[in-house]
């Protein structure tokens, strides 16, 4: 995934993912390996289809860019 479907794009500035989408769900901060990433967490619901839709952003720290783009899908459990 090269960009995601509202233009956010690999190597934007990492405040760009919350002008494009507002405040993520979590904002989590990971430290490890080559240095530090954050990663934005954002939850959308597929209404009638019963999915819900999870895209992560990571974003490198040292370099400000975005590095990771991922959507997953998964099915809402009813009660």
């Amino acid at each position: 995934m090269g960009a995601t479907g509202h233009g956010l794009l690999f190597g934007d500035r990492c405040d760009r993912s919350q002008q494009v989408y507002g405040f993520p769900h979590p904002d989590d901060h990971f430290a490890g390996g080559a240095g530090e990433s954050n990663s934005f967490v954002y939850h959308f619901d597929r209404g009638t289809k019963g999915t819900q839709l999870t895209l992560q952003i990571r974003c490198d720290s040292a370099f400000n860019q975005v590095r990771t783009i991922e959507l997953t899908a998964s099915s809402r459990a009813n009660p």
